[in-house]
């Protein structure tokens, strides 16, 4: 009897409590005031839309030649050497070709356009990068990151920050970005310009840190 009397009110509290969540659409939990635990508020407005990437490197050593591409994501990056302090790069990206001329000045390397510069400088084993630069609505992005070196080869790196997590190897650019932060455009800036440390160190037994 105590069972059945106690099953009967379980039953009749959980279709209260149902009832007075029932039709409410989870966009407007974080609006209602009897809400006692702040952890359960939901903003649906919040979103991470992350993109991965796994580019293919293809090095060419003795013409000092990097190009990397994820055709499946509609990226292509090709960075070259040209003289000791001039470095040609192409980008592909959605289909739309731009180059950079990206000089060398001491331990940095540098690129200036109509859509921004770009520089990244070394900073002990590491590299810094800053600048500004264009997406593809026009708009520009501040960039303020740092890369860091993962192995002692000249081609490992790795950029870790809020919204970019990218590893670099001798035949591989993988990882993953936030398109809400760095968009495709803007990643693409970023990784010619690590590549193009590569293509420059490149075969050079020289520690990045004994240089000049």
């Amino acid at each position: 009897m105590k069972k059945i009397i106690f099953s009967g009110l379980f039953m009749s509290l959980t279709s209260m409590v149902f009832g007075e969540f029932e039709g409410t659409n989870i966009t407007k939990i974080k609006e209602l005031d009897n809400i006692s635990n702040p952890k359960l508020i939901i903003d649906a407005k919040y979103s991470k839309a992350y993109t991965n990437i796994w580019m293919n490197v293809y090095v060419n050593e003795s013409m000092k030649e990097i190009n990397a591409y994820d055709y499946s994501k509609q990226m292509e990056i090709r960075v070259r050497k040209v003289f000791d302090s001039n470095f040609e790069a192409s980008l592909n990206v959605d289909r739309k070709f731009e180059y950079l001329n990206i000089r060398k000045f001491s331990n940095a390397y540098e690129f200036s356009n109509y859509n921004g510069n770009l520089r990244i400088a070394r900073w002990g084993e590491s590299y810094d990068i800053t600048g500004n630069v264009k997406d593809e609505n026009g708009k520009y992005k501040y960039i303020n990151l740092t890369v860091f070196k993962r192995f002692s080869d000249e081609f490992s790196f790795a950029i870790n920050t809020g919204g970019l997590n990218i590893y670099f190897d001798k035949y591989s650019v993988n990882g993953n970005f936030d398109e809400t932060v760095y968009s495709k455009k803007i990643v693409s800036y970023i990784i010619s310009m690590v590549l193009t440390v590569e293509a420059d160190n490149m075969g050079d037994k020289t520690r990045p840190e004994d240089k000049n």
